[in-house]
């Protein structure tokens, strides 16, 4: 068993879970819908793989929040030309956004849409955050969100996308994020891996016109790390990430680049970034991230055993961290996840809460 750390000064991280349940906890029990936003107005080169439309969904604070949440969606990934059209074949609407509905809201029936953690507008599943203002960035780039080149017939704008984006929110889109007081970044599976790469390139963004704005990120399952794959599913290799870099441009963080500039694919292990990354960043990750053995026998101890044991001991940098002792993927992307799985007892929804509010209290936090 990994040894647990426990939170210090908790009387003041418990505090700020009165004053914040007060402030966002104050409104309707669910409320209204996410608006379809599309980004090629501001910049007709922020396009999906297929060329349409990148978009995102807004769901504006009805209380005047000033706190704005920014949700970068995930569902892996394509690298070559074969597996980006075997990815069309089966998951076209990661590629499109012709397939999207107007709106969005708590009980939409689409594919791959996550109604939970960070997102939900249900002050019962989301008491801490559901009033704040919501940004939905749907995945359609199929490059972790940080992509800038083109393949065949298909092109990969994440990069462009995000500053887009960010644009979008503070010069265009009413109410602007420009009265945000706090703003966080986020995403799960490959929002995570965006998160990554993004944070510090928004955090740069953002500082230029919001100097006094808080703003922090949290990357949930998107530990990545550079072992083999124990399953049949070969989507996190080494091979992969450098075709990435090859393939479709990926831009991974510039201040790791700098140091990586004979092998740059290498910034996409976590291990090797984290320590370039100067946005406070809280990480969630299982100790048994599923990816890493789709097709493993759970009975496979050894597989299990060496993964668990690489993770524990690459997240010994990371300042801190929500690790369950699961065989899962996702903590936000399911309710009952968010909700339920805790460590040392307390809810991730919770932890995540007490990262926003005391952020260098916190340490790692493991189950065993």
């Amino acid at each position: 068993d990994f040894p647990a750390y426990r939170m210090e000064n908790n009387k003041i991280s418990l505090l700020g879970v009165v004053i914040l349940l007060v402030t966002y906890a104050n409104g309707q029990v669910s409320r209204g819908n996410f608006i379809r936003v599309p980004l090629t107005a501001l910049d007709p080169l922020a396009t999906c793989n297929d060329g349409s439309p990148a978009t995102y969904f807004f769901r504006p604070s009805t209380t005047g929040s000033t706190l704005w949440t920014i949700y970068q969606e995930g569902g892996g990934f394509c690298y070559d030309e074969p597996s980006c059209a075997d990815r069309w074949e089966q998951t076209q609407h990661f590629m499109t956004s012709t397939l999207l509905p107007e709106i969005l809201n708590d009980t939409t029936s689409s594919p791959d849409v996550n109604h939970w953690g960070i997102n939900a507008g249900d002050e019962v599943d989301n008491p801490y955050f559901y009033e704040a203002n919501q940004v939905y960035l749907w995945y359609c780039t199929s490059d972790c969100h940080a992509g800038n080149a083109s393949l065949g017939k298909w092109t990969f704008n994440g990069k462009r996308v995000i500053k887009t984006l960010i644009d979008h929110l503070l010069h265009v889109q009413s109410p602007s994020m420009t009265s945000a007081t706090q703003i966080i970044l986020t995403g799960f599976s490959a929002g995570a891996l965006g998160t990554w790469q993004n944070a510090d390139f928004v955090g740069e963004m953002i500082a230029k016109e919001l100097p006094n704005t808080d703003y922090r990120a949290y990357a949930d399952s998107g530990w990545l790390m550079d072992i083999p794959n124990y399953g049949t599913n070969d989507n996190v290799t080494r091979a992969q990430w450098q075709a990435l870099h090859s393939n479709i441009g990926m831009v991974f963080d510039e201040s790791c680049t700098q140091n990586y500039e004979d092998e740059i694919w290498k910034c996409g292990f976590s291990a090797v970034v984290y320590p370039y990354i100067s946005t406070p960043l809280f990480v969630a990750g299982y100790q048994y991230d599923s990816p890493f053995l789709d097709g493993t026998p759970i009975t496979d101890t050894k597989a299990l055993l060496v993964l668990r044991e690489k993770f524990l001991e690459e997240t010994t940098i990371a300042q801190t961290l929500f690790s369950p002792n699961c065989y899962m993927h996702g903590i936000e992307a399911y309710n009952t996840r968010w909700n339920v799985i805790t460590v040392q007892n307390v809810s991730f929804k919770t932890r995540v809460l007490l990262v926003l509010v005391r952020f260098d209290t916190l340490k790692k936090e493991y189950s065993s």
